[in-house]
Protein backbone atom coordinates (compact mmCIF):
# COMPACT_ATOMS: atom_id res chain seq x y z
CA UNK A 1 0.00 0.00 0.00
CA UNK A 2 3.23 2.88 0.72
CA UNK A 3 4.00 2.44 -2.63
CA UNK A 4 0.49 2.70 -4.03
CA UNK A 5 0.68 6.05 -2.22
CA UNK A 6 3.91 6.65 -3.25
CA UNK A 7 2.85 6.36 -7.08
CA UNK A 8 -0.21 8.42 -6.38
CA UNK A 9 1.56 11.34 -4.77
CA UNK A 10 4.05 11.52 -7.87
CA UNK A 11 0.52 11.05 -10.26
CA UNK A 12 -1.58 13.96 -8.20
CA UNK A 13 -1.58 17.32 -9.15
CA UNK A 14 -3.23 19.78 -7.51
CA UNK A 15 -4.16 22.45 -10.16
CA UNK A 16 -4.85 26.14 -9.27
CA UNK A 17 -7.10 27.91 -6.96
CA UNK A 18 -10.37 29.89 -7.43
CA UNK A 19 -11.21 32.46 -4.72
CA UNK A 20 -14.95 33.31 -4.22
CA UNK A 21 -16.35 36.13 -1.48
CA UNK A 22 -18.50 34.71 0.63
CA UNK A 23 -22.00 35.38 -1.00
CA UNK A 24 -21.13 35.97 -4.67
CA UNK A 25 -17.86 34.83 -7.06
CA UNK A 26 -14.44 37.10 -6.84
CA UNK A 27 -13.10 37.48 -9.97
CA UNK A 28 -9.11 38.21 -9.02
CA UNK A 29 -8.82 39.69 -12.41
CA UNK A 30 -11.10 42.09 -12.29
CA UNK A 31 -10.04 45.12 -10.02
CA UNK A 32 -13.82 45.58 -8.72
CA UNK A 33 -12.98 42.70 -7.06
CA UNK A 34 -10.18 41.86 -5.49
CA UNK A 35 -9.71 41.99 -2.25
CA UNK A 36 -6.45 43.21 -0.36
CA UNK A 37 -5.56 39.83 0.83
CA UNK A 38 -6.50 36.60 -0.22
CA UNK A 39 -6.60 33.82 2.56
CA UNK A 40 -2.86 31.85 3.03
CA UNK A 41 -2.85 28.14 4.19
CA UNK A 42 -0.50 28.11 7.46
CA UNK A 43 2.92 26.53 5.65
CA UNK A 44 1.90 28.43 2.19
CA UNK A 45 -0.35 26.68 -0.25
CA UNK A 46 2.33 24.58 -2.22
CA UNK A 47 2.68 22.75 1.30
CA UNK A 48 -1.23 22.52 1.44
CA UNK A 49 -1.20 20.95 -1.87
CA UNK A 50 1.56 18.20 -0.43
CA UNK A 51 -0.87 17.40 2.75
CA UNK A 52 -2.91 16.95 0.77
CA UNK A 53 -1.61 14.43 -1.91
CA UNK A 54 0.33 12.75 1.05
CA UNK A 55 -3.41 11.71 2.82
CA UNK A 56 -5.06 11.24 -0.30
CA UNK A 57 -6.18 7.37 -0.70
CA UNK A 58 -7.17 5.87 -3.79
CA UNK A 59 -10.29 3.52 -3.38
CA UNK A 60 -9.65 0.55 -4.25
CA UNK A 61 -12.88 0.83 -6.75
CA UNK A 62 -11.04 3.85 -8.54
CA UNK A 63 -7.14 1.51 -8.73
CA UNK A 64 -9.54 -1.18 -10.20
CA UNK A 65 -10.85 1.33 -12.70
CA UNK A 66 -7.69 2.65 -13.37
CA UNK A 67 -9.55 6.06 -13.14
CA UNK A 68 -8.33 8.93 -14.01
CA UNK A 69 -9.80 12.90 -13.93
CA UNK A 70 -10.26 16.09 -11.94
CA UNK A 71 -12.21 16.37 -8.79
CA UNK A 72 -13.17 19.80 -7.44
CA UNK A 73 -13.47 20.83 -3.46
CA UNK A 74 -15.31 23.85 -2.67
CA UNK A 75 -14.71 25.54 1.13
CA UNK A 76 -14.70 28.78 3.30
CA UNK A 77 -11.52 30.38 5.05
CA UNK A 78 -13.59 32.15 7.48
CA UNK A 79 -12.78 35.50 9.59
CA UNK A 80 -10.96 33.09 12.25
CA UNK A 81 -9.02 30.94 9.39
CA UNK A 82 -10.86 28.05 9.92
CA UNK A 83 -11.48 25.63 6.65
CA UNK A 84 -15.49 24.78 6.80
CA UNK A 85 -18.36 24.38 4.37
CA UNK A 86 -16.17 21.75 2.23
CA UNK A 87 -18.21 20.60 -0.55
CA UNK A 88 -17.33 18.27 -3.67
CA UNK A 89 -18.74 20.29 -6.97
CA UNK A 90 -17.28 17.93 -9.18
CA UNK A 91 -17.04 13.80 -8.60
CA UNK A 92 -15.88 11.20 -10.67
CA UNK A 93 -17.15 8.31 -8.71
CA UNK A 94 -15.91 5.28 -7.18
CA UNK A 95 -15.93 6.89 -3.67
CA UNK A 96 -12.95 9.24 -5.07
CA UNK A 97 -15.27 11.99 -4.06
CA UNK A 98 -15.41 11.08 -0.41
CA UNK A 99 -12.32 10.35 -0.04
CA UNK A 100 -10.98 14.43 -1.22
CA UNK A 101 -13.61 15.34 1.40
CA UNK A 102 -12.33 13.67 4.26
CA UNK A 103 -8.61 14.40 3.57
CA UNK A 104 -10.21 18.41 3.60
CA UNK A 105 -11.42 16.98 6.98
CA UNK A 106 -8.35 16.45 8.30
CA UNK A 107 -6.39 18.83 7.67
CA UNK A 108 -8.69 21.29 8.84
CA UNK A 109 -8.32 20.20 12.26
CA UNK A 110 -4.84 20.14 12.41
CA UNK A 111 -3.73 23.52 10.33
CA UNK A 112 -5.66 27.27 10.06
CA UNK A 113 -5.53 29.75 7.37
CA UNK A 114 -4.28 33.43 7.71
CA UNK A 115 -7.62 34.75 6.72
CA UNK A 116 -8.10 36.85 3.69
CA UNK A 117 -8.70 41.18 4.19
CA UNK A 118 -10.85 43.37 2.69
CA UNK A 119 -10.67 47.02 3.42
CA UNK A 120 -8.99 46.76 6.43
CA UNK A 121 -11.19 43.70 7.78
CA UNK A 122 -10.72 40.04 7.92
CA UNK A 123 -13.29 38.03 5.80
CA UNK A 124 -14.62 35.07 4.72
CA UNK A 125 -13.21 33.45 1.42
CA UNK A 126 -14.63 30.80 -0.81
CA UNK A 127 -12.06 28.54 -2.46
CA UNK A 128 -11.96 26.33 -5.02
CA UNK A 129 -9.34 23.83 -5.24
CA UNK A 130 -9.22 20.93 -7.86
CA UNK A 131 -7.64 18.05 -7.45
CA UNK A 132 -6.39 15.91 -10.72
CA UNK A 133 -5.20 12.94 -11.08
CA UNK A 134 -4.15 9.45 -13.05
CA UNK A 135 -4.23 6.23 -11.68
Amino acid sequence: MDKLKYLTFLLVTLIGTSAYAQDKVLDLSRKADKIDQVPEAEFGLNAFRHQVAKLFVPTKEAVKAKASGTLLATFVISKIGELTDIEIVKDMGYGMGEEYKRVLKEISKKSKWKPGVHNNEKVAVKYALPLRFAL
